[in-house]
């Protein structure tokens, strides 16, 4: 993938709750802390990247049954931050986990013996579970949990897969028996799990309206009448905004109609769908800088 810079290590207070990955400049992602006995209340992070850059962050959702949390990361806007190429993974992929808690432990690498779909039960979405043989388990195997799974496959292009569960998360997923066996998260299930990932919550992150356009501003202290929520820079913004949604929108309707019709197999649209979340967002960042909009 060029680097592993985009894993970084979450920490609270002087504890380290393991790994976990960039996803844009504003997102990571981590295995559940709250899993890891973090306090419910307690949803402020630290973050230090490969480089030893540190970040600030707060966790905004928790998916226990995933095993996964999403992170809120606050970065200065000239600091240069690396984001991995994301991807799927199939039955017989090598795998490799580039995050290890120490120098002085190995990395975990092995091979994908299964990709599990599971079910929503109506309160959960559906989900995507990523069992892993290790080729050697360490004894100390939660140092590692939260880190990116990596596909290494020989003749596929490197690309982020997957984030290690912790052993809560993976005992419900990993049948009995099966003792050299790690659970990961599968990345793009995550993107579908998880609120603040979806493509219209991201490009509302980048243009900065993430309040709702039709709830009225308060009243001004001289009693005059309430006005509206949004300025016309702002409701200018939010028009390019919805123009690029609609067109990435389609988009998605296009590649769902493919998937019904049998022309492309479901875990083939995987990419495309990152593709287009991702033209998406260089779409609506073209169209508010057109805009005059501060991104």
């Amino acid at each position: 993938m060029g680097n592993d810079e985009y894993w970084v290590v979450v920490c609270r207070g002087e504890t380290v709750l393991g790994g976990g990955v960039l996803l844009t400049r504003h997102h990571a992602l981590t295995a559940d802390p709250y899993q890891r006995g973090l306090p419910a209340e307690e949803n402020s992070v630290r973050l230090f990247t490969a480089n030893g850059d540190r970040l600030y962050g707060t966790v905004i959702e928790a998916n226990p049954t995933m095993g996964l949390a999403l992170v809120s990361v606050a970065a200065h806007p000239r600091q240069d931050l690396a984001t991995p190429r994301m991807d799927h993974a199939v039955k017989g992929d090598e795998w490799q986990a580039p995050y290890r808690p120490s120098q002085l432990v190995r990395r975990l690498s092995g091979t994908v013996d299964a990709v599990t779909h599971e079910p929503g039960d109506g309160s959960e979405r559906p989900h995507t579970t990523i069992q892993l043989t290790c080729d050697r388990i360490p004894d100390q195997y939660t140092g590692y949990r939260g880190g990116p799974v990596e596909r290494r496959t020989h003749g596929t292009v490197p690309a982020l897969v997957g984030i290690l569960t912790s052993p809560e998360a993976a005992s419900s997923a990993v049948a009995p028996g099966a003792p050299d066996t790690l659970t990961a998260g599968a990345i793009d299930s995550a993107m579908d799990v998880f609120e603040g990932l979806s493509a219209y919550t991201l490009a509302q992150w980048l243009v900065g309206v993430r309040d709702d356009p039709t709830t009225p501003a308060e009243p001004q202290q001289n009693g005059t009448p309430p006005v509206a929520a949004a300025s016309a820079a702002t409701r200018t913004r939010r028009q390019a905004l919805d123009d690029q949604l609609e067109i990435g929108n389609r988009g998605m309707e296009i590649l769902d109609g493919w998937v019904k019709l049998k022309s492309i197999e479901p875990l083939d649209a995987t990419p495309y769908r990152l593709a287009i979340a991702d033209a998406l967002v260089e779409a609506v960042t073209d169209a508010i800088s057109r805009t005059g909009g501060e991104l």
